[in-house]
């Protein structure tokens, strides 16, 4: 970006060994923000559960259902609206962990273990059908989806890296986490979102406490520190970013990184870890306290 841009000026972000120049916009750009009330605490461990759950991610479909995803109980946890009334659990004989929306009614799971991506469908009456599975090279864990691309975080240590996919798991892209500075592969330390449409993937470093904008050539765009960062959630030009140890919620432009309070410990957040934003039923879900889902009424102001 030029730095003649009308209305920008640059500014530089310091994280560990990597300087980022980034371009501030005027504040007369537009930016798209966000408010958000308490509406709903929804208890994720449920009756017949042998296992406190241990929550791996969650997604809200447009019709308002809630989907948790619970490692520890091996299985995907189904809440219905308005009050979120626990309905049904599907079961697996796998070890579930990333999440993802992948269509109308339609999920995408990570089984690390395995090696796979599936692709479940879950109608109306909430019966849940396998559409579609693909293999990965090595161990997928956080999962995106953007127009019709996947986003996945596989492999560990040297081997880790980023791969773009389309819906049936055919590569597109590959970034490599060799002697990169936008996270650590672990497994547990990585969690993603991305735009297909700017080929951007916006990284949460939980080890670092940042987040990164990340072309799809590995090329850090701008990093912007966060306390104890857990998760992200991507609509449109907002970034929804948890932030466990400061007990908040922000919402952080895509674009530069700028950020603006949303929710706080006055809003009930408390160790946020997992979040998932639906604009049509303008609901947001935020993890707190371990294995408790606070739903919120969220929308554009």
């Amino acid at each position: 970006m030029s730095s003649k841009s009308s209305g920008q000026k640059q500014r530089v972000v310091d994280s560990d060994q990597v300087q980022v120049t980034v371009m501030e916009r005027s504040a007369s750009k537009i930016f798209t923000s966000y408010k958000a009330s308490f509406f709903r605490q929804i208890p994720s461990t449920v009756a017949g559960d042998k296992h406190v759950t241990g929550i791996r991610g969650m997604v809200i479909f447009e019709d308002g259902r809630l989907i948790v995803i619970d490692s520890k109980n091996r299985c995907l946890k189904i809440f219905s609206p308005p009050w979120f009334d626990f309905v049904l659990r599907h079961s697996f004989s796998d070890e579930p962990r990333g999440v993802t929306i992948s269509g109308k009614d339609e999920v995408a799971i990570t089984f690390p273990d395995k090696r796979e991506v599936r692709r479940f469908s879950i109608n109306t009456e909430n019966k849940v059908s396998t559409q579609k599975t693909f293999e990965v090279r090595e161990k997928p864990f956080s999962i995106s989806h953007s127009k019709e691309t996947f986003a996945i975080e596989m492999g560990e240590g040297k081997d880790g890296c980023i791969i773009i996919t389309d819906m049936d798991g055919n590569l597109k892209n590959l970034i490599s986490g060799i002697r990169r500075n936008f996270g650590q592969f672990t497994g547990n330390t990585i969690r993603l979102a991305h735009d297909h449409k700017t080929s951007t993937v916006f990284i949460v470093d939980l080890v670092n406490e940042c987040v990164n904008s990340v072309n799809y050539e590995g090329n850090i765009k701008w990093t912007i520190k966060v306390n104890s960062p857990r998760d992200l959630d991507l609509h449109e030009d907002v970034l929804f970013v948890a932030s466990k140890s400061d007990n908040s919620v922000v919402q952080m432009r895509a674009d530069d990184g700028h950020i603006t309070q949303l929710l706080t410990t006055k809003d009930d957040i408390n160790q946020p870890r997992f979040i998932w934003h639906q604009p049509q039923a303008k609901k947001l879900a935020v993890e707190v306290g371990g294995n408790v889902v606070n739903m919120y009424q969220c929308s554009k102001k």
